[in-house]
């Protein structure tokens, strides 16, 4: 199985309850916040503000209500991590849907990181060499090839624990590019002539931002193992609240900061991260440039750890289809090495020349993260229902309601991704 731990740093036993509360809030955070927040301000173009805060608010509170309710099956029937919990529920099939769930949303955060990484350098290229800041630059093809191919060989090892550091490097860097942002916003000052107050798009525009809503605010596929690690189970109520408020504040707050700042180049681009909009005040650019090449250090970092994901996934999935004997943590060297080549491989070709990472982020976002934070909550709910023939309740009624909204989500999903794939 999957295990948050064994990758991410960890804490002495014997260090006390504030250390372990704020430890899993560490690691909760960290878990929680995705890579949507880089394109929440394109949200707005669409919803317009206040609709566009509501959206996120909302998310904030799904994301805590789903962690809550994966953690309370996951304590009463004595579970250990998250498929398991949907196996119980939803029998063998439960467990593919979310392995399927997460291995489309560990792919796609690779294909985004690797993109980021060519993205990330604008900034700094837009002083240094401006020819280069494009998606159709020779340099940032050069750029993720020979920076996929100098990090590969971290890909290869069977465990990653040098790189525990990387959950607090990756706030640490996190942090230091919101704070260069909005000092960039401050410098640069507002270009934006008319903020959107009102949604000027269809429903289903509307519901294709929510998938990059959803993307910043994924904490279910991590929660399991850091319970089952966690000595102090009841502190990560507190934890799981603390995170999920602070990763809806940080997400309100960039996202509104950079559409005041540059929303009219959001509105004409929409599909462009905040890092590379144009800045005229030099201050301005040599700050968001500080903070864009820091990040890109936690991105080197965090790739081959998606990697060990999704290669332990694949590897439990072959364990599961052929039933053979040992253990699980027998993997041989030919499925470790090659199915790293072809994940590694194919999405830094996939970055390289077809580079939209904000497609990939609303697809996966609102097909893998509906599963994760709709589908499976409510399907526990709606089995306990079934299994201990319970009273019919209103909240049994919530949840059918939500279920069949999540599915209308991941239908839309998949047409969203059938219509980029026919316009290439």
């Amino acid at each position: 199985m999957l295990s948050y731990e064994s990758i991410y740093d960890s804490a002495p036993e014997n260090k006390g309850i504030t250390k372990r509360t704020l430890l899993n809030f560490s690691n909760l955070i960290k878990s929680t916040m995705g890579i949507g927040i880089c394109a929440l301000s394109r949200m707005y173009v669409t919803t317009g503000i206040p609709l566009g805060i509501f959206i996120l608010i909302v998310m904030g509170v799904l994301s805590f209500w789903a962690q809550r309710a994966v953690l309370k099956y996951k304590e009463k029937y004595h579970l250990s991590s998250l498929e398991e919990v949907a196996e119980k529920a939803l029998g063998s099939a439960g467990k593919w849907v979310i392995r399927i769930a997460l291995a489309v949303n560990i792919y796609c955060s690779m294909i985004c990181l690797f993109s980021f990484i060519g993205e990330f350098t604008f900034p700094l290229m837009r002083i240094v060499y401006p020819a280069a800041a494009s998606a159709d630059s020779l340099f940032y093809e050069l750029l993720i090839s020979c920076t996929s191919v100098a990090i590969f060989p971290l890909a290869m090892f069977k465990n990653l624990e040098f790189l525990g550091f990387s959950s607090a490097f990756g706030m640490t860097c996190l942090l230091i590019l919101m704070t260069t942002t909005i000092l960039a916003a401050i410098l640069e000052g507002s270009t934006m002539k008319e903020p959107r107050w009102i949604p000027e798009s269809g429903v289903l525009a509307v519901v294709t931002c929510l998938g990059n809503a959803l993307m910043a605010n994924h904490g279910q596929h991590a929660i399991c193992d850091i319970h089952t690690d966690s000595k102090e189970k009841s502190s990560l109520t507190k934890a799981s609240l603390a995170s999920c408020s602070a990763v809806t504040l940080m997400n309100i707050t960039l996202s509104l900061i950079v559409y005041i700042a540059f929303g009219d180049q959001q509105t004409t681009d929409p599909d462009a991260l905040f890092v590379n909009f144009k800045r005229s005040d030099k201050s301005a650019a040599y700050t968001m440039a500080v903070g864009t090449s820091i990040y890109c250090l936690t991105i080197i970092v965090t790739l081959p750890l998606y990697n060990f994901y999704f290669r332990r996934m694949a590897w439990d999935s072959a364990r599961d289809l052929k039933k053979p004997q040992g253990s699980e943590k027998d993997m041989p060297a030919w499925f470790r090495i090659g199915w790293s080549l072809i994940a590694w491989l194919s999405a830094t070709a996939i970055s390289v020349f077809a580079p939209n990472s904000m497609k990939v982020l609303d697809f996966s976002g609102l097909f893998s993260c509906t599963i994760t934070m709709i589908i499976l909550p409510t399907s526990l709910y709606l089995s306990e229902y079934w299994r201990n023939t319970q009273k019919l309740q209103m909240k049994h009624i919530v949840c059918v309601v939500m279920f069949f909204i999540g599915m209308f989500f991941i239908g839309i999903s998949i047409r969203d991704l059938i219509l980029t794939i026919q316009k290439k």
